[in-house]
């Protein structure tokens, strides 16, 4: 059997709607639905085959979460918090607490809301995604796809910081700064990217791009506009991290 990954799916629940399930593909223009997340997972993937033109059952897809932490108000966009399902319970856990910690954060100040101020996904909402040291650049990098726009929750010992990720289809202006640039390697960690961040003070939104490999691409950026708010961006709009 040939199996053919088909990159990222994301899913969303709706409990008050009907279908509650939602799918929509990163790496490819999919979408699928059902009443239950095993419904529209089989949904998700009968689209793929039509759109990849091969069997529906030889397709392999990573799942992606999402799950809305704040609703959608005449003042701000609804936000959604993507957690990548993996096989430690450790790592899922941490990536539930830190999701909640921004939740009860953008209650408690409303303020943090500023730390979205780029603008919002393809889907028209805020989409933030949780990164790990260990996670691999080029996996995140991968997230953004059809998305354009991915919102990137770095957590350290102290706090949690924010990294903007941008491809060449989302709206704003275009700035100088690309994923290119920063010399990444393929095999380059979330750490390595962290510590580059701080080395270089990399601006709070750069850009990667829709190309098989985003680490190499070149394109035309969103960069941030105004140097101060990175500063405020990265420090006073920053939570404490739970501690033990």
């Amino acid at each position: 059997m040939n199996v053919k990954d088909a990159g990222y799916i994301a899913f969303r629940c709706y409990p008050q709607q009907s279908p509650k399930w939602e799918a929509y593909g990163i790496n490819h223009a999919v979408y699928g639905s059902g009443d239950s997340l095993s419904e529209t997972r089989e949904d998700a993937r009968q689209a793929l085959g039509l759109h990849l033109d091969c069997n529906a059952d030889d397709i392999y897809f990573t799942e992606l979460h999402e799950h809305q932490v704040a609703v959608d108000t005449p003042d701000h966009p609804a936000v959604w918090v993507r957690t990548l399902h993996e096989e430690s319970p450790r790592r899922d856990e941490f990536r539930r607490e830190i999701r909640e910690i921004i939740a009860e954060t953008l209650v408690t100040d409303p303020q943090y809301y500023d730390v979205f101020a780029f603008g919002t996904a393809s889907t028209g909402d805020i989409v933030a995604t949780i990164a790990l040291p260990d996670d691999l650049v080029s996996n995140l990098l991968a997230q953004v796809g059809g998305t354009d726009r991915l919102y990137v929750c770095l957590p350290s010992k102290q706090d949690l910081q924010w990294q903007c990720l941008s491809n060449e289809f989302a709206e704003g202006e275009p700035g100088d700064v690309t994923v290119a640039s920063l010399g990444l390697s393929d095999a380059a960690s979330v750490a390595d990217f962290s510590r580059l961040r701080q080395l270089h003070r990399v601006p709070c939104s750069i850009s990667c791009s829709r190309t098989p490999n985003p680490l190499q691409g070149s394109l035309a950026v969103l960069c941030c506009n105004a140097p101060k708010f990175c500063q405020v961006h990265f420090r006073a709009l920053l939570p404490p991290m739970h501690r033990g």
